[in-house]
């Protein structure tokens, strides 16, 4: 007999916080959905963007909850983006960059749009000591805010293994990029090899797979009207 339980898609966040470890996990029929729903950082929390996420708002939530908000306040900020109605504690504020976050990079010597883009997303502290690289501060793809330092910090500080780590779960150039960085990747797999001891053929079979992976995305898409 056929089950009658209803099946839909379904989040879980979790905490110890003795130690300080946040996990969360989604359950999703979508491909890679962990790869824009679920988001975590140690000692800060767990955030799950689930229907048709928004790929922005979890680094924005971490961000939120790293200056220290709760998450009943976080919540309310992506309500008012949103436009849900209901009542907020925080109604007149925007999810987004913190102001201060945003002068600590244009402090660094940073343009205002990196500025606001970095101020959602990274720790200007732990960011800061990426800017010094070679062409850390320039763009990856000149359309868009994402910088040098970002694909450095991603393997460096968050452990990125691969290259469509980098460009989809860390940067979100899969998502937010024109043409998904594929133009861009191969700039950006040279960048990490040294840094992850990749050999040529490596280097050769990351950028191989990244594309795969676009091409069976957009399949996927004009498959299910998307």
């Amino acid at each position: 007999m056929a089950s009658t339980r209803p099946v839909a898609t379904y989040s879980i966040c979790a905490c110890d916080l003795d130690t300080g470890q946040w996990g969360v996990a989604t359950q999703s029929k979508f491909l890679a959905v962990g790869a824009v729903v679920p988001w975590a950082a140690p000692h800060v929390g767990a955030i799950a963007t689930q229907s048709y996420a928004n790929p922005r708002y979890g680094p924005d939530g971490l961000a939120l909850l790293r200056e220290g908000l709760s998450a009943e306040e976080v919540v309310d900020r992506v309500c008012v983006r949103l436009g849900r109605s209901g009542p907020r504690a925080t109604r007149e504020a925007g999810l987004g960059p913190s102001p201060e976050a945003r002068e600590r990079f244009r402090a660094l010597g940073l343009d205002d749009a990196t500025a606001e883009h970095l101020g959602c997303r990274h720790d200007p502290e732990t960011l800061a000591r990426f800017l010094s690289e070679p062409r850390a501060r320039e763009r990856v793809d000149p359309e868009l805010p994402f910088v040098w330092a970002e694909v450095d910090a991603a393997v460096e500080a968050e452990m990125a293994q691969t290259l469509a780590d980098v460009m989809v779960r860390r940067l979100g150039l899969f998502y937010e990029s024109m043409d998904q960085g594929r133009t861009v990747a191969p700039l950006v797999a040279a960048r990490i090899a040294p840094r992850l001891g990749w050999t040529a053929d490596r280097v050769t079979e990351e950028i191989r797979a990244y594309g795969a992976l676009i091409d069976d995305h957009r399949r996927f898409r004009e498959d299910h009207g998307r």
